[in-house]
């Protein structure tokens, strides 16, 4: 634990792959950090040390158990598979960084290392897809999207009168309908209810009513 004593004394923002790590290691070494810098400071690559990586053994569940874990950590993903799909997937497991080796020729050399990283192409694409998914994840249930509200009145049911309904009528059950769009919403019928209309409304009209009658 020394180096990360040292490490974390610089007080940085900090990047650590689990490889070969189980969680009793992590745990231990969380609560080692924490006893210099800030636990904001460090960030978790979910790592399998094997190079390549067989895909049936890329294990990206772990990202999401990590993040279970480890709450207050950016958790991401270092990927040792042959192209790039594990890193794409990685992004809607819930990656927040992504680490991919690079190389310029696949066939520079017969190293590992040159076999598993990402050419140009593959690296330009994998920047790309990486946008577009981080784009549509969007920001959960916390924020409806824009488009969403902008589409909420013509899309929502609202309550519209079911015949014919003249002034002073007192407003009954029977008298309303839910159809699109626009007015009082469904789960405010018991504001209608028993109101008079303040003006003759026909089938299918906006409800009106004297809510103080």
């Amino acid at each position: 634990m020394q180096l990360i004593d040292e490490v974390a004394s610089y007080q940085k923002p900090t990047i650590i792959s689990t490889g070969l790590a189980d969680l009793e290691l992590l745990r231990s070494l969380v609560a080692r950090w924490e006893q210099i810098s800030s636990i904001k400071n460090l960030c978790f690559l979910h790592c399998v040390s094997s190079y390549p990586v067989p895909e049936h053994q890329v294990n990206l569940r772990a990202i999401h158990d990590l993040k279970a874990v480890f709450p207050d950590l950016t958790i991401g993903y270092s990927d040792h598979s042959l192209g790039i799909d594990a890193a794409r997937l990685a992004v809607m497991a819930g990656a927040q960084i992504i680490e991919k080796h690079f190389t310029l020729d696949k066939n520079y050399s017969d190293s590992r290392d040159h076999q598993l990283s990402a050419d140009c192409a593959e690296m330009s694409e994998l920047v790309r897809d990486v946008r577009h998914m981080d784009a549509m994840l969007g920001e959960g249930l916390s924020k409806r999207p824009e488009c969403e509200s902008v589409a909420a009145l013509a899309i929502r049911r609202s309550i519209v009168a079911a015949r014919n309904i003249k002034r002073g009528d007192l407003i009954r059950e029977e008298d309303l309908v839910c159809l699109r769009p626009g007015g009082y919403s469904p789960d405010e019928i018991n504001q209608l209810l028993g109101k008079k209309a303040l003006e003759n409304i026909i089938e299918g009209g906006s409800i009106k009513v004297d809510v103080d009658s």
